[in-house]
């Protein structure tokens, strides 16, 4: 039998979720705003370069109108870990966390209604393809999907035992998830039916993203990056060339954004690579000593340029071609709750 990669829930959970208080980023933490008692960022999602969402642990959500500078937390009545979000639009979103958590807003954050999921199962990953339709998937091959705005869902759970980490579409009907043991799963329909991709690899796969309904690319242990031209017949692995001192420094790759032949790639202890030729090539960003204490959690792309990274202790940091920059930490006082 094959070995899980996850323990109590995931990787992901398990280091992230559950980390700790460490004495070493306590010490890097304390010299800038927040930090130290700060939920860990999992997931983020711009609309365009200036407004944009990001969610983590203790039922965070934050929201930013300057493209990341700045950013305040949202009213949102859970507790639990959210680890995915997602936006149609400026006001037409969704959350999704730990045990089937499902939050749904119409109106950009300022108010968030809780929906029924199928079932219990921690959501990954989302995808919105209009402010009817979305799909959702997490553990225990969950998939959910949505066509009236999240009155209903529907269960359309795989037959196996895998947790599946992130969605992309192009289109309406192809699809891809992607998740434990390198499984990729591909729709063809519109999620009617899903079939499974040879990936060539049975390492846990974290991200993917498409820029065509032929070119796309995977991310996940190991510095595992896979890329294809076929929309997903063939998958090739991608060989970094590292330099001398890191060919056996294996990092997990957490998550990937794409557009056009510009990327980035974000993961942990700092880990940031970009691509300009669509995902053939990779070259490391070199950070920091205090960047390279923080996990990269999630990254999402403004423009070709630049970048917007979150992860850890609620850490950001701006990228903006060969430049890095660290923003600091996202406030950690909560909102006054709305009067009853």
């Amino acid at each position: 039998m094959k070995k899980r990669t996850h323990i109590i829930i995931s990787i992901l959970l398990g280091v992230l979720l559950y980390l700790s208080q460490d004495v070493v980023f306590a010490a890097k933490a304390k010299q800038k705003e927040g930090g130290i008692g700060a939920p860990h960022i999992l997931s983020e999602c711009f609309v365009d370069a200036k407004e944009g969402w990001a969610c983590g642990l203790r039922g965070t959500v934050y929201h930013t109108t300057d493209g990341g500078m700045k950013w305040e937390q949202q009213n949102i009545d859970t507790e639990v870990p959210l680890l995915s979000i997602y936006f149609l639009n400026s006001q037409v979103g969704w959350v999704g966390g730990k045990t089937g958590t499902v939050f749904h807003t119409v109106d950009g954050g300022k108010t968030w209604k809780a929906q029924a999921m199928p079932k219990k199962r921690h959501v990954f990953a989302l995808k919105a393809l209009s402010t009817e339709k979305c799909w959702a998937a997490g553990d225990w091959g969950s998939i959910f999907y949505t066509a009236d705005g999240g009155n209903t869902w529907e269960d359309k759970t795989l037959e196996k035992d895998l947790i599946m980490y992130s969605i992309d579409f192009q289109g309406e009907k192809e699809g891809w998830i992607v998740g434990e043991y390198g499984t990729i799963m591909h729709t063809a329909d519109g999620g009617i039916t899903w079939t499974e991709q040879k990936s060539g690899t049975e390492n846990t796969l974290f991200s993917v993203c498409f820029i065509s309904d032929r070119e796309g690319v995977a991310v996940g242990l190991s510095n595992t990056i896979l890329r294809t031209e076929d929309g997903g017949r063939t998958w090739n692995k991608i060989e970094m060339n590292l330099p001398e001192g890191m060919k056996d420094d294996l990092r997990s790759i957490y998550s990937v954004k794409m557009r056009g032949d510009k990327g980035i790639a974000v993961g942990d202890r700092g880990w940031i690579i970009t691509t300009t030729d669509g995902g053939k090539t990779w070259k490391i960003t070199q950070v920091p000593l205090d960047v390279s204490l923080f996990w990269c959690c999630a990254v999402q792309m403004l423009d070709d340029d630049r970048a917007v990274i979150v992860g850890m202790r609620s850490i950001v940091i701006m990228t903006e071609g060969d430049k890095l920059k660290m923003m600091g930490f996202m406030p950690v006082v909560s909102p006054p709750m709305p009067k009853k």
